[in-house]
């Protein structure tokens, strides 16, 4: 985070931390420990992760970030529960409802700061704000997926996804919004001194007209500031067209179980969000746990 931006295309105001499953696990380590998240990202979304009790509760944890944060869980969920704590490997895991609560906690807010819980998403979410009364804070919020296990497909492959983004927009609007410009006098008092300057004379203009490249009075004074810092255009990126080659892991899921369950929808999730041809696209899948130790690859959404 601390070169990146000097190194790829990024827009300032919208740098988005997001993770799935351990991925989302990441998401809670680098809120509790980046010593750089907190002053440069604009939101984070934790989907399906979670954080260890002893970890959350911890010296490690203890210089937590404070930035707007969603956490996207299945119901019922039974690797992560979303309303109990359970042992993963060894170690107690928080609830994601005791997570979120912790995050807000995080933000300075109190428990009567949360707000009620809301139907969302045309009844496929549950979502519970606990920061939400809490003036000046960001957002700590839970969002259930109703019916949804460990699963990034209900209630359609990529909902959880449009879910999260739409989070992040709203966080971004709102942080350009409370950008502070400068005060409309300031800035007609810097227009007239740039009007004031004498502009060379050209073979095009009268000497003393004013400079057609100069930012007329009524830009300078705009209230937006990336009117007053125009940003570079950066040529696009080529197409990519694959192959591309995911291993997909599902605890306690067998390969037949996967074949008949996930295989087409993680084929067709990945395509829709890529942009890529199921046909480029293999699948490996790797089982954990007690399932069977077979592997099967494919390609192409109808197959397994």
């Amino acid at each position: 985070m601390a070169d990146l931006p000097a190194r790829l295309p990024m827009t300032p105001g919208k740098y988005y931390l997001s993770g799935e499953s351990a991925g989302g696990m990441m998401v809670e380590t680098l809120l509790c420990q980046s010593n750089t998240i907190g002053d440069t990202i604009t939101a984070a979304v934790d989907i399906l992760g979670g954080i260890g009790a002893d970890y959350a509760l911890g010296s490690s944890c203890a210089r937590s970030n404070s930035v707007p944060y969603l956490h996207l869980h299945g119901i019922e969920d039974p690797s992560i529960t979303y309303d109990k704590r359970v042992l993963v490997d060894g170690v107690n895991f928080l609830s994601a409802i005791e997570n979120t609560k912790l995050r807000a906690q995080e933000h300075g807010c109190l428990p009567t700061d949360a707000g009620p819980e809301t139907l969302e998403a045309d009844g496929n979410l549950k979502c519970t704000d606990f920061c939400a009364k809490a003036e000046g804070k960001p957002p700590a919020e839970i969002c259930g997926i109703v019916g949804a296990a460990h699963d990034t497909n209900h209630p359609y492959a990529g909902f959880v996804y449009e879910q999260a983004w739409k989070f992040f927009e709203q966080q971004a609007q709102q942080k350009a919004s409370t950008v502070t410009a400068p005060p409309c006098s300031a800035a007609a008092e810097q227009a007239n001194n740039t009007a004031a300057l004498p502009q060379p004379a050209t073979s095009n203009k009268t000497a003393g007209a004013p400079n057609p490249s100069s930012p007329p009075l009524s830009l300078l004074a705009s209230p937006s500031p990336s009117v007053m810092r125009p940003t570079k255009q950066l040529p696009s990126s080529p197409p990519v067209h694959g192959p591309l080659i995911l291993v997909v892991i599902f605890p306690g899921t067998s390969v037949s179980q996967f074949k008949v369950k996930y295989s087409s929808k993680a084929l067709d999730s990945v395509s829709s969000a890529t942009g890529l041809p199921t046909k480029n696209i293999t699948v490996t899948y790797k089982p954990s746990g007690n399932s069977t130790t077979n592997s099967s690859s494919s390609s192409g959404a109808s197959k397994a």
